[in-house]
């Protein structure tokens, strides 16, 4: 008996000792993987540095050489704006420029209308101001400005304002259409306008503007450079209309080339 007291101490004694050895090495091991995993995030955290700094580099590079581009870019394509403005002024000269026109009456049932002013009648803009009976109930009367200017719809050169929502039949048709006010009564949009007709409208900057570089095209631009480079570009226009060689209007271009190509053939 006392033989299996002193085993089973010796055994306890051994699995004591055994235990303290092997948390020793887990211990040893725990401090081992602890400052590996401490020097690994160091390196991790200056990796992650690294690439922050690397991709704040390349996304500055990027956006200045974005900037650059689009700056070259611009640049380039001042001259290019600048020859098909010449081109589309060169088409203006070539078009009809009676700027005339008439109020011949009101879509709908009430036929109201009355001419208060012309404010402008030259040679490049034909403005009149018009009072008409609308439809609705309460502000029945509305005060509008119609006109012709010699630029017609080039919405590329100049944007008029134009509503759709103009009653008014105007022969043979406006390219501005916009109502100034709506009210119960013709005097009061009558006093309205006395009020404001000094005032330019929002179009008229961009329209004197654009009237100053007609001018200069008229002066300037009768070449025969500029002439071929507009009859040129109106072949490739009419070209890509439905059938569009087979227009009067492909056959007049062809011809005008021919004409200031000193009668060259030009291909079809």
């Amino acid at each position: 008996m006392n033989n299996i007291i002193s085993e089973a101490k010796e055994a306890q004694s051994k699995i004591d000792k055994r235990n303290t050895e092997i948390e020793s090495i887990l211990e040893k091991s725990e401090s081992v993987y602890c400052e590996r995993e401490e020097n690994l995030q160091k390196a991790i955290n200056i990796l992650q540095d690294e690439k922050r700094t690397l991709y704040n580099n390349f996304s500055n590079e990027k956006d200045l050489t974005k900037h650059k581009l689009k700056n070259d870019v611009e640049a380039l394509f001042s001259p290019i704006e600048k020859y098909n403005r010449i081109i589309e002024l060169i088409g203006v000269s070539k078009q009809e420029k009676d700027l005339n026109f008439k109020v011949t009456g009101v879509s709908g049932y009430k036929e109201f209308y009355k001419i208060i002013d012309s404010p402008l009648n030259d040679d490049f803009l034909n403005l009149k101001v018009v009072i008409y009976n609308n439809v609705k109930p309460k502000n029945k009367y509305s005060l509008v400005l119609v006109g012709r200017s010699i630029f017609g719809r080039r919405e590329n050169l100049i944007k008029y304002p134009y509503s759709y929502r103009c009653d008014l039949r105007i022969e043979p048709g406006a390219n501005i259409e916009t109502t100034l006010k709506d009210a119960p009564t013709i005097e009061e949009l009558e006093a309205f306008w006395q009020k404001i007709k000094t005032k330019e409208f929002s179009f008229t900057p961009e329209h004197n503007k654009l009237v100053e570089d007609y001018k200069w095209v008229l002066n300037n631009c009768q070449t025969k450079e500029w002439q071929l480079e507009y009859w040129l570009q109106r072949k490739e226009e009419v070209a890509n209309w439905s059938h569009g060689k087979d227009t009067k209007e492909y056959k007049e271009a062809l011809k005008e080339i021919n004409k200031f190509k000193n009668k060259e053939t030009v291909v079809l």
